[in-house]
Formats: structure tokens, sequence, C-alpha cells
């Protein structure tokens, strides 16, 4: 710790290090003017905030003893110990806000019951009561490191006292926005690169897994066991196969660590550079700070704007990302609505296949009959006819007695089955069964056919089917 002078200035942070705590200032500078939203009002990104320049009157007066003059050894150990605490604090700055952003996830991750099961609740509560209490530690770290780095850093009251550093341009400390952009660049590649390398993954496992059943005869396959130096061969290959997809892993873990090394090291550039840029101002003079606090802090509101702006984009890719996964949660459901529909038709369509084929039986056993009942008619007709006419009678008596049997056939047997048809060929007609419908007629036809042979029979044989003349 390097000695205070005897009436140092009052001690001021830096405005680096002014979004490194919840209300944007620091602890000994919060004030009822510069008391803001803190996080748990909703903000999420801090506006840095200029200090205040000091006025004449903090100088020392001609009662005060001088200050002593420090060492370049002394001077030297002051800025070294400037730097890490604000590096650390850079550092515990953004791991809370990281550590906040996943405590919101798991606000809202058990906000929502019909997103986990219930057991798994409590192993979500315990995980976020762990995240509570990490993240209350690390913010208790960062109040200690700011509340340290405000009681120890002093700053020289002239520009020649700082050791000599790198001299940046102007621009060069607010140039937030090409970091931003580079970020972004560097992981819009990296979405580019992911979802070929799975596709790639998923087609070299297939692969594999075809050439391993190839090459060892599964079961029921229907392959034999290749020979063994084709085995060789194709092992060989998926060795070559899987070297390439390691290095393919590699590169991207290479590319994923640069990528967070840029970030880390972005982070740590923008926090010296803001942190050199007010050392400047500071070292300036009072009359200089004045006439640069405006441009800087328009500088540092466009700076904070973009940053806002990137939250915001942020915050739209996950309602993109909720919304999503509802029209996909709607999609599957309406899926299986869906299959249940299918399962039911097809149940409905076998049932009216089973109906038609009952159909399909009945009227071929009530076609036999009708024509075993034809036969029937036809037979006993011929044998009355080939019997001798007995003496008694005559053939006005053979002619009613078989217009009596034909009569009786018909109506105790036809009758009753053409009616039948008749009420199944209205019903196949609502129906609009083709299939049926052809049969019924083929085998109307039939009995037409039949009958119209009965007919012409009667009429060869002189007998009328419908009227009997007496003599």
């Amino acid at each position: 710790m390097v000695p205070a002078p005897s009436n140092p200035p009052p001690p001021r942070a830096p405005a680096a290090l002014a979004a490194l705590t919840p209300s944007g200032t620091s602890p000994s500078q919060a004030g009822p003017s510069d008391r803001r939203p803190s996080d748990a009002a909703g903000s999420r990104w801090q506006p840095f905030k200029v200090p205040s320049v000091p006025s004449s009157a903090d100088k020392s007066t001609p009662d005060t003893p001088p200050a002593r003059e420090l060492t370049a050894e002394e001077k030297e150990k002051v800025w070294f110990d400037r730097l890490d605490l604000i590096n650390k604090g850079c550092a515990l700055r953004l791991q809370c806000i990281k550590l906040k952003e996943e405590k919101r996830q798991f606000d809202t991750l058990l906000g929502r019951p019909d997103l986990i099961a219930d057991e798994d609740r409590p192993v979500l509560e315990a995980q976020r009561a762990a995240h509570d209490a990490t993240y209350a530690a690390k913010q208790n770290e960062l109040e200690r490191t700011v509340a340290r780095l405000a009681t120890v850093i002093y700053w020289p009251s002239q520009a020649r006292d700082t050791p000599q550093q790198q001299q940046l341009p102007p621009d060069a400390a607010l140039n937030l926005g090409a970091q931003i952009s580079e970020l972004k660049g560097l992981m819009g590649e990296v979405r580019d690169v992911l979802p070929s390398l799975s596709a790639r993954r998923q087609d070299i496992l297939a692969r594999e897994e075809a050439l391993r059943t190839l090459a060892d005869g599964s079961e029921g396959s229907g392959h034999a066991p290749l020979p063994a130096d084709i085995t060789r061969v194709t092992r060989t290959e998926l060795e070559v196969l899987l070297k390439k997809f390691d290095e393919l892993e590699d590169r991207l873990a290479a590319v994923q660590n640069e990528i967070q090394q840029q970030h880390d090291d972005a982070i740590d550039e923008i926090s010296a550079l803001v942190a050199h840029k007010f050392e400047e101002m500071r070292l300036g003079g009072a009359a200089q700070a004045e006439g640069g606090k405006s441009i800087v802090e328009e500088r540092l509101e466009t700076a904070q704007a973009e940053l806002e702006a990137t939250g915001r984009d942020i915050d739209g890719l996950v309602a993109e990302v909720t919304e999503l996964y509802g029209r996909i949660e709607q999609t599957t459901q309406e899926n299986h609505t869906l299959k249940g529909e299918n399962l039911a038709l097809k149940a409905e369509r076998d049932t009216l296949l089973q109906t038609i084929g009952a159909m399909r039986a009945r009227e071929d056993e009530r076609m036999q009959r009708v024509e075993s009942g034809l036969r029937a008619v036809t037979l006993a007709m011929r044998e009355h006819m080939a019997r001798p006419t007995p003496p008694p009678f005559d053939t006005n008596m053979v002619v009613q007695h078989s217009q009596k049997i034909v009569t009786q056939h018909f109506r105790q047997e036809l009758v009753p089955i053409l009616t039948q048809l008749k009420d199944q060929v209205e019903q196949t007609l609502d129906n609009q069964n083709t299939v049926i419908w052809k049969e019924v007629i083929r085998k109307l036809q039939r009995t037409m056919e039949i009958m119209e042979g009965i007919q012409n029979w009667a009429d060869r044989a002189g007998v009328g089917l419908t009227t009997v003349s007496k003599s």
C-alpha cells in the first residue's frame, strides 16, 4: 500500500468502474441525484457515468502542507494496482451479468410447469439455489473490489507525474461498435459451421453402422460376413473418417476458444481503453476536461445505445425461439390428432370391408338358393311332363297341375328372394357400392336368362305359365 499524502483529494473511481456497480456509481460517489434504478428493477444494461471534475476548491491551499512527491517505482506500482483492480472488477461484472441471465432462465423454466416433469422440479430448484448463492458471492466480491478500488486509488495532480504509456488515438477507446460487429461476425460463422458439422457427423455415424452391419453379417440381414481383407480396408477407411471428424471437432473447439479469447480480450481492452481515456481526461486539467466532457459523454451514450440495441436483439432472438417452440408443440399436437383420426378411419375401413364380405357371402348364398329352386322346379316339371298321362286325366289337368306346382315354387322360393334382391339393389344404389352392384346385376341377368329359358320351354311345350285355357 502506497502511503497517501497528508491532505489528498477525495478518492474518486474512474468512469470505467461505473458499469461495475449496480447503481452506476462508486459507493463513495453515490448521491441523491446520482441514484438510478438497480438491476433488481429490471435494467440489464447500466450506462457509464463520467466522474465529476474537481474544482479549484478541492486543490491544496497554502495552509495545507504540500503533497509528497511519489517516486517512479511507487507511481508504477500504483498504476499496476489500479489496472489489476479494474480488470478484476470488469471480469466480476461480466460474471454477474451472465449469472443474472442464467437466474432469469431458471425462473422462466420453473415458472412454466408444462415444460418440466414433477420429478425434475426438486433438482432444478436445488440448482437454482446453488446458482443464487454463487451469484450473491460474486456480487459481494464485486462490491468489495469496487470499495477497495475507491479507497486505494490516488490520482496524481499533474500529467507529467504519470508513467509513460502507449499513446492511443482519441477514437480507439470508444470504438466499441467495431468490436461488437467483429464478435457478431465470428458468432455467425460458428453458427454456419455447426449445422454442417452435425449433418456430417450423422452421415459418418450412419455409414459406419451400415459398414459394420455389412462386415459382421448380422442375423436376418441376408448378408454373409465379408472376407478379412475387405473388412480391414473398410475399418481403415472408417478410422480415416473418424480421424477427420476428430480434426473437425478440434477445429470447432479451437474456433470456439478463439472466439471466447477474443471476447475476453475485447472486454479487457475496452476496460483498459476506457480507463486510459478517463485518466487522460483527469490528468489533462479541469479546463480540458470541461471542454471534452460533452464529447466523451456523447460517445459513451452512443456506445451504451449500441450495447442496449444488442441486448434488445438478444431478447428478440429469445422471443423468436420461444415462439418457434410453441409452434413446434402445436404442430406435434396436430400430428397426434391426425394420427388418431387416421387410425379411426382405418378401423372404419376394415369394418366396411368386413361388411362387404358378409354381404357378398349372403348374396352368393341367396343366388345359390334361387338357382337350386329353379333347378328343382325345372326338374320337377320335366319329370312331370315325361310321365305318361293317366287315362282319366286330360291335358288341361296336366297344365293346371304344372301351373300349380310352378306357382307354388315361385311363391315360396323366388318371390322372397327377388324381394330381398330388390331391397339389396336399392341399398346398394344408395351406398354407391360399384362392386356389389355389378355382382347383383350379373346374378339378376343370370336369373332372367333362366326364367327366359323356362318361358321358352313352356312355349315349346304349349304350356302357359300365366293363364290356362279351359277346353
